[in-house]
């Protein structure tokens, strides 16, 4: 998609605004406008995630995440409907710019989405060969972590060119391993937290509500 010739179609212009209006509306009970903005930017591509960043690929599985441009575009229709709704004028202004920072952090809260990185077409042999870097760092990361630990061991105590370079991405991949431990951990507590905020949402029997409230006291 080119800066140049990007467009929202009339539907998505309306589907975008409409999540705007429903802000504007109600912030107590967003979780059908948060999933409505997700569904609206989300595109099936093939790549590979690296640093973070998804780079697409022929060679990469296909994997559902958000688009930039749509994300861009988007972003402008929403903070329009939710401008029109409270009788705002103009998109410049403390009240459309706040709003859009509560909305986003909801979006990342509820779905871990974030804007995307823009894609440049001067980046993409870098990131082809950053790629290729990670498809490579996963699949050493699939090894035991003492396995890995051993043949850091191994190759320190025996150093040399190769063998420096070797244990470099050794070392790299078990952090990459152990980041990505820790990352499933947290997506597990989101998880529940997100089943934990829909079903007291929907909660209307008060003795339970107290009973949960007192919970945390």
């Amino acid at each position: 998609m080119s800066e140049n010739t990007f467009k929202l179609n009339e539907q998505q212009v309306a589907g975008f605004k409409s999540v705007g209006a429903i802000f504007a509306e109600s912030e107590t009970d967003i979780a059908g406008a948060v999933k409505t903005f997700v569904e609206l930017v989300t595109v099936t591509k093939k790549g590979n995630w690296v640093n973070g960043n998804f780079v697409e690929s022929a060679e990469g599985k296909p994997t559902k995440v958000a688009d930039y441009w749509l994300w861009v575009e988007g972003s402008e229709q929403v903070k329009q409907g939710y401008a029109d709704t409270k009788g705002l004028v103009g998109l410049d202004n403390d009240a459309v710019k706040g709003m859009w920072k509560r909305f986003t952090r909801n979006v990342a809260e509820l779905y871990s989405y974030t804007k995307p990185a823009k894609p440049t077409e001067g980046g993409k042999a870098k990131a082809e060969q950053r790629s290729k870097a990670q498809l490579a760092k996963e699949e050493l990361a699939k090894r035991d972590e003492e396995d890995l630990q051993a043949e850091i061991a191994e190759l320190s105590s025996k150093p040399s060119k190769e063998n420096v370079k070797r244990t470099s991405k050794l070392l790299d991949a078990l952090a990459y391993k152990q980041k990505m431990a820790n990352k499933d951990f947290d997506d597990e507590i989101k998880a529940i937290k997100k089943e934990i905020k829909d079903h007291v949402t929907k909660c209307d029997d008060l003795a339970l509500l107290q009973d949960i409230a007192n919970m945390f006291d």
